[in-house]
C-alpha cells in the first residue's frame, strides 16, 4: 500500500514523483537503490525511508556531502520522523515528501460570517474557507480552514495547492486527500512569517485552488488576504563617547524592524552649554538598514586659557511614526582653552625662565607619561552562541580609562567604564554567522585590541508549552493532551510522565513540535518538564504542574454501608446514618458495581456499592482505576453487559477491536470458531485485538465467556473475513505491437479482494475498445492496433478504499516491409496512372502505414517524409499479413 511520495525537483526545472510502497526506501545514485537519481552530487547510497507501524522516518546513509531535512542536517546514526511536507536536500536536488492520507473524514461546524464557500457541481465537490481570524506579526501563528465536502456518489483525490506568500511562510498540512462520498475533510494552511526585517508588511493575496484530480479542468479557486503586521526594532552607538573640538560626532543607527522608519536626530546637554549641528537630523530608515549620522559640537563659551572643560551631551533620537518612540546615548565634550596652561608663564617674562623651566621639569616629574593600555584577557561565556540570548562578554585589563565594543567593525558599546569587567550584548541580528568581537581598551589616545570570533546560531525558543486539564481527579484514568513548539530545537524531550500510571515511556521527538496525548491515573500532583536540544548542545526547559485532587461523591440515603470487601457477605466497617455525607472515591472493583472509599474525617478505608452515591457531573466512575488485589467472590454470578466491535467485516491481516463491559467475573475466556484463543484474560479486562491474518475469507463465530468459579456468562457476535487486497495476475500478449497494424490482443487478470477492478489507459488501442472491468478475473481478446508506446494500469480497491495497482508499458514499433526489386515505383494514389513519386532501388526497407480496401496496394512513408503508394506485390512485409493493415479512407494521399 503507497504510504507516501516523493517530489525531486532537478536543477533544470524538471521534476520526478515517487510513490513509496515498500517499507524501507533507498535512494541514491546506485542501480541498487529502490529509487535511482543519476546525480554525480549525491552518493551511492544517500538517504534511506522506513516505514514502521504507523511511523515513517528519514536516515543519512553515511553520504559524502549530507542530508538537510527542512534546512537541518541529520546527524550520524539520527533517525528523524517525517510528518508530511518536509523538504530534503541531497546534493543539487530539492525534494518534498508528502504522506497519503488515509485519515477518516472529519464534521465541519455550521458556517459562519467570515467563511467563503464555492460549490462546484459538475465537479462533485464544495469547498468552505475560513481565516485567517487575526493579523499576523512575523513570527507569530495562524492558519486557514479550508473544508472540503464531497457532493457525489464516489470516493475522490482531491488536492489542494496555496500560492501568493513568500517562501517557507506557509505550508499546507494534507495536500492530497481522498474523501468518501458525502463527506467533509479538514485541511489547514499554516501561515508564520519569518521574524526579519525583510518581512514585508502588508495585504498578501493568496490563491487556494482545490482540484479534483479526475476532473482537474473544473478546480476551484478561492482569493484570501493574509495581513502581515510590521514589528519595530532600533539600535544605535556612538562612535566614540568622548568627543573633542575639532572632530565629528559619529552616530551609529540601525532599524531592526520590517518597516520604514523616520527618525530624528538632535543633540542636548544638561547646562546648555553646548551648541549641535547634526548635519542630516531627519531620515527615513529602510528596513534592516544602518547609517552612520555626523554632526559637530561646539561649546557657547570658550576659556581663554586653563584646563580643558567637560560637558555631558545627549544625542536623542525620536522616531516618527505611530510609536514615537525616543531613544538616547549619552557622550562626553572635552573643550581645549584657546591658549594652553604654560602660556600664562611666558607672559610673566624672561625673567622668571629659569624658574619655568624648573617649574617645568617638576611639572614633568610630577605627571609621568601615561602607560600603555594593556588587555590581559578577553573571553565569552558562549561559543556558539544562542541568537536570542544576550551574549556575556568577561575581560581584565590594566591602565585603561575606558573601553568599547565592536561586532564586524560596527560600535555597539562605546564608553564603558574603567571599573567594568563584563558586559552583555545583543547578537540576534547575526543569527548563522561567524562574528568577530572586539575590545578595545584605551586611555589618553592610546589603546589595545583583543579579538573574539564567535559563531552565532539559533537559539531555543519555547513558543508553547500546553498541558491540559491541569488538574486531574487522583485515581481517575485521565486523557492528558499535550503539545508544544520550541523553536530552534533539533530534539525535544519531556520529563515527568512517570507520575502518570501505567507508565509508558515517550521517546525524545525530533524536531521542536509535537502533539499527541497520553492515558493514565495519578496519586499526587507532578510537574511535566519540557526539554528542548538545539545546536551545539543547546538546550532550554520549561515546567508545568498537574494538580491532582480527591475525587468525592455524597451518599444519596440514610443508613449507607460500608463493608471490608466489595461483597455484602463480608463485615461491615461502619454505617452512614444519614443522607449526604461525603466519601472520597479510592478505587473500584473489576464489575463496576463496588467502590473503595475513604472517610474525610476518620481516614477509613471501606467499600460501599455505587447505586448508594451521587457525584458531580464530571466525575465518571467508570475511569475509577480498578483495584487488582481483591479475593475472588466465587458467591457472584458473573455478567457480560455488552460485547461488541466496530467492524462487521474486515479485511485479513487487520487487527480486529473487541470491547465489552462485564461485572463479577474473575477473569474471561475467548472463543473463536470453538477454539479457544484466551483462557486468561484478567477480571479488569475489556478490550482484547484479535490478529485476523490466519482466518482470511472466512466468517468468525467469536464468543466472549465471563467465570467466576463454576459461574458463567456468556455472549457472542459475527465477523466477516475478507481477503487481503492483492494483484495476482496483470498480462498483456503480445508486449510488442506494429504501428498501424490490426492484431489480436489477450488481456488477462486476478485479482483477491477487491470491490472494484478499473483499467485505464485501454483508449490507446484503435478503435474505439469497451472493456467491462469491473469483475476481479477477467480474460479479454481484442482485435485492434495503436499508434504510439502506452500504459496499462490495473487498479484494485478493497471495501476500506485501499488501493493497489500495476502498470505495464507497451511498445509499439514501426511495420516495416522491404523493395523485392529494382525500380520500384511509388505513386501517389493506389492506382497504376497515378503519378510517380519516386522510384526505389532493391531492398529498402520502407515503414508502411496501411493498405486500400482491396488490399493490392500498401502505403509507406518515404525517407523524405511523404507517403507513397506500392504495389503489394512489390514488397515484401515480415512480421505481420499485409491484409492485417488498417484500410486508409479512400481520397487519402
Amino acid at each position: 500500500m503507497v504510504y507516501g511520495r516523493l517530489d525531486v525537483y532537478w536543477p533544470n526545472g524538471e521534476f520526478d514523483t515517487f510513490l513509496l510502497e515498500q517499507p524501507t526506501v533507498s535512494v541514491g545514485r546506485s542501480g541498487s537503490c529502490t529509487i535511482v537519481l543519476d546525480t554525480d552530487t549525491i552518493s551511492r547510497y544517500h538517504f534511506s525511508i522506513t516505514k514502521d507501524g504507523e511511523t515513517i522516518k528519514i536516515a543519512d546513509m553515511d553520504s559524502a556531502n549530507g542530508t538537510f531535512v527542512d534546512g537541518v542536517q541529520l546527524r550520524e546514526n539520527e533517525e528523524r520522523i517525517l510528518q508530511g511536507g518536509e523538504e530534503i536536500q541531497i546534493g543539487l536536488l530539492r525534494m518534498l515528501f508528502m504522506t497519503v492520507d488515509d485519515q477518516p473524514t472529519v464534521p465541519v461546524t455550521p458556517l459562519d460570517d467570515d467563511t467563503q464557500r464555492f460549490i462546484r457541481e459538475e465537479a462533485g465537490f464544495m469547498v468552505d474557507i475560513h481565516g485567517p481570524d487575526i493579523d499576523i506579526p512575523p513570527g507569530s501563528h495562524s492558519a486557514i480552514e479550508i473544508n472540503i465536502t464531497n457532493t457525489s456518489n464516489e470516493s475522490h483525490l482531491f488536492t489542494v495547492q496555496a500560492e501568493g506568500l513568500p517562501k517557507g511562510w506557509g505550508r499546507i498540512n494534507r495536500p492530497s486527500l481522498r474523501i468518501d462520498p458525502n463527506e467533509t475533510a479538514q485541511v489547514l494552511y499554516s501561515i508564520k512569517p519569518a521574524r526579519q526585517s525583510d518581512s514585508k508588511p502588508g495585504d498578501y493575496p493568496i490563491t487556494i485552488t482545490v482540484t479534483n484530480d479526475e476532473t482537474p479542468e473544473k478546480s476551484v479557486e478561492v482569493g484570501v488576504t493574509a495581513t502581515i503586521l510590521p514589528y519595530s526594532g532600533f539600535g544605535m552607538a556612538l562612535a566614540s563617547s568622548n568627543v573633542t573640538l575639532y572632530e565629528p560626532v559619529r552616530l551609529y543607527v540601525h532599524n531592526q524592524g520590517s518597516a520604514d522608519l523616520p527618525i530624528v536626530v538632535s543633540g542636548t546637554s544638561q547646562d546648555d552649554t553646548l551648541l549641535f549641528n547634526i548635519n542630516q537630523p531627519k531620515m527615513t530608515l529602510k528596513p534592516g538598514e544602518r547609517r552612520t549620522v555626523q554632526g559637530e559640537i561646539k561649546p557657547r563659551k570658550r576659556s581663554f586659557f586653563g584646563k580643558p572643560s567637560e560637558h555631558s551631551f545627549d544625542i536623542l533620537v525620536r522616531s516618527q511614526d505611530e510609536a514615537n518612540f525616543l531613544a538616547a546615548i549619552r557622550g562626553k565634550f572635552i573643550a581645549d582653552p584657546l591658549l594652553p596652561t604654560w602660556a600664562a608663564y611666558a607672559i610673566a617674562g624672561i625673567t622668571l625662565s629659569i624658574v619655568g623651566l624648573l617649574f617645568a621639569a617638576l611639572i614633568m616629574i610630577l605627571n609621568p607619561p601615561t602607560p600603555q593600555p594593556h588587555i590581559l584577557s578577553f573571553s565569552s561565556a558562549a561559543n556558539p552562541a544562542p541568537h536570542n540570548l544576550p551574549l556575556t562578554l568577561m575581560w581584565d585589563a590594566e591602565h585603561a580609562e575606558h573601553f568599547s565594543i565592536r561586532i564586524n567593525g560596527d560600535v555597539i558599546e562605546p564608553n564603558i567604564p574603567a571599573d567594568q569587567t563584563s558586559a552583555s550584548v545583543d547578537v540576534s541580528a547575526y543569527t548563522g554567522q561567524s562574528i568577530t568581537i572586539q575590545l578595545v581598551a584605551s586611555s589618553k589616545g592610546k589603546s589595545d585590541t583583543q579579538d573574539l570570533t564567535i559563531t552565532v546560531i539559533q537559539g531555543l525558543d519555547v513558543i508553547a508549552f500546553d498541558v491540559t486539564p491541569r488538574q486531574i481527579y487522583r485515581n481517575f484514568i485521565t486523557t492528558l493532551n499535550i503539545s508544544w513548539e520550541v523553536e530552534g530545537a533539533q530534539v525535544t524531550r519531556l520529563q515527568g510522565l512517570e507520575n502518570l500510571l501505567p507508565f509508558e515511556p515517550i521517546e525524545p521527538n525530533p524536531g521542536g513540535e509535537a502533539n499527541f496525548t497520553v492515558n493514565g491515573y495519578a496519586t499526587n500532583s507532578f510537574t511535566l518538564t519540557l526539554i528542548g536540544e538545539g545546536e551545539q548542545g543547546t538546550t532550554t526547559s520549561t515546567d508545568i504542574t498537574i494538580n491532582v485532587v480527591n475525587a468525592q461523591c455524597m451518599t444519596n440515603a440514610s443508613n449507607y454501608i460500608l463493608y471490608e470487601q466489595p461483597d455484602e457477605n463480608s463485615p461491615i466497617v461502619i454505617t452512614l446514618e444519614q443522607v449526604n455525607q461525603p466519601i472520597i472515591l479510592e478505587q473500584r472493583d473489576p464489575s463496576g458495581m463496588w467502590i473503595q472509599t475513604r472517610l474525610p474525617t476518620t481516614n477509613t478505608l471501606a467499600w460501599g456499592q455505587v447505586t448508594g452515591l451521587t457525584c458531580p457531573q464530571d466525575i465518571r466512575l467508570s475511569d475509577l482505576r480498578i483495584a487488582n488485589d481483591l479475593p475472588i467472590l466465587t458467591s457472584l454470578q458473573p455478567q457480560i453487559v455488552s460485547f461488541q466491535t466496530d467492524r462487521q467485516q474486515i479485511a485479513a491481516g487487520e487487527s480486529l477491536n473487541l470491547t465489552w463491559e462485564g461485572r463479577n467475573a474473575a477473569r474471561y475466556s475467548l472463543i473463536v470458531n470453538n477454539t479457544v484463543i484466551r483462557d486468561d484474560l484478567a477480571a479488569n479486562t475489556t478490550s482484547f485485538q484479535l490478529d485476523t491474518a490466519a482466518f482470511a475469507g472466512q466468517t468468525l463465530q467469536i464468543e466472549l465467556v465471563a467465570i467466576n468459579g463454576d459461574l458463567q456468562d456468556r455472549k457472542s457476535l459475527t465477523v466477516r473475513i475478507t481477503p487481503t487486497l492483492r494483484i495476482t495476475q496483470f498480462e498483456f500478449s503480445p508486449m510488442q505491437l506494429y504501428r498501424y497494424v490490426n492484431q489480436n490482443i489477450t488481456i488477462q487478470w486476478q485479482v483477491i479482494g477487491a470491490i472494484r477492478v478499473d483499467l485505464q489507459g485501454v483508449e490507446n488501442l484503435e478503435p474505439d475498445i469497451t472493456i467491462n472491468s469491473g469483475q476481479n478475473q477477467a480474460t479479454i481478446d481484442v482485435i485492434g492496433y495503436a499508434e504510439n508506446n502506452f500504459s496499462l494500469t490495473l487498479v484494485a480497491t478493497g471495501m476500506n478504499g485501499e488501493t493497489v495497482e500495476q502498470t505495464l508499458n507497451i511498445t509499439v514499433v514501426d511495420a516495416q516491409c522491404t523493395t523485392n526489386n529494382a525500380n520500384t515505383s511509388g505513386r501517389s494514389a493506389p492506382n497504376i496512372a497515378a503519378d510517380i513519386v519516386e522510384t526505389l532501388a532493391a531492398n529498402v526497407v520502407l515503414s508502411v502505414t496501411g493498405r486500400d480496401a482491396s488490399g493490392s496496394w500498401l502505403q509507406a512513408r518515404l525517407t523524405s517524409g511523404e507517403l507513397a503508394w506500392f504495389v503489394s506485390d512489390a514488397l515484401t512485409c515480415n512480421g505481420f499479413e499485409t491484409n492485417q493493415l488498417i484500410i486508409v479512407p479512400e481520397g487519402t494521399p
